[in-house]
């Protein structure tokens, strides 16, 4: 009876070796699916790339395209995020009740992430992932989501950096998924491997950041706004070298 105990237990985590690598495959090749990139070849001929901060997107989507494409942007991105997460829930766990899979949700929040960062169909060059972490963290746990955007929201209307919000917003989310999971039954085992995961995300996010740090230290990084003219209305790239020492970067 013991020895049909080990086997089975060796056939459930031979069946977990297959399903990572699977969801980890579909997540980023979702996430590198960039829809500000395609908004932009696809409605103006052009590359969002090669205008205003260089960034592929949210907020550079805005400021380039203007408000109407930028809200096609968002809209891509949440899809991409949730369908990726979804499929995590699916394969790993074999339903969609959300009582369980949360690993495998996080594991395709993070996949998606890196590739929504990195796209492998547009060179490694995409955006930085602050949307994508967002939405995965409403499918681990809405509550980690209202935390994080609270925090956002907090810094980013009272300064008007989104950048700072972002990056604010980022670095407590780790915490907020160790305390959470350590209080969910069915996670309290895996609750230091989601920190970790977390982290990871949150570490690179801040890292993309980079250099709107150096800019909100030197007192140089620009506030972002809704109104003004789309860059990529103009002819030209509207001088997209100097613009990437102004302009804040999301998504």
């Amino acid at each position: 009876m013991s020895r049909l105990l080990m086997i089975a237990a060796w056939l459930v985590d031979l069946q977990a070796i297959f399903k990572l690598p699977l969801i980890a495959l579909i997540a980023y090749l979702l996430g590198s699916f960039n829809t500000s990139i395609v908004v932009s070849k696809v409605a103006l001929k052009k590359d969002i790339r090669d205008y205003g901060s260089g960034n592929a997107g949210f907020t550079n989507a805005v400021r380039s395209m203007g408000v109407k494409r930028g809200m096609l942007v968002m809209l891509g991105d949440i899809t991409k995020c949730a369908l990726a997460v979804l499929i995590g829930q699916l394969i790993y766990s074999g339903n969609m009740s959300f009582d369980a899979g949360a690993a495998g949700r996080l594991l395709a929040g993070a996949f998606v992430f890196l590739g929504h960062i990195y796209p492998v169909y547009f060179g490694f060059r995409g955006g930085k992932g602050v949307l994508t972490y967002a939405i995965t963290m409403v499918f681990f746990d809405w509550r980690i989501f209202i935390i994080g955007m609270s925090v956002f929201f907090l810094i980013a209307l009272t300064t008007k950096f989104i950048s700072l919000g972002s990056i604010l917003a980022s670095m407590s989310l780790p915490l907020m998924v160790f305390l959470f999971s350590r209080t969910n039954l069915t996670d309290q085992d895996m609750a230091l491997g989601y920190t970790l995961v977390a982290a990871f995300m949150s570490g690179l996010l801040v890292f993309k950041h980079r250099e709107n740090i150096v800019r909100l230290v030197n007192g140089t990084e620009s506030k972002f706004s809704f109104k003004g003219k789309a860059l990529m209305e103009e002819d030209e790239p509207s001088e997209a070298d100097d613009q990437k020492s102004e302009d804040e970067k999301i998504s």
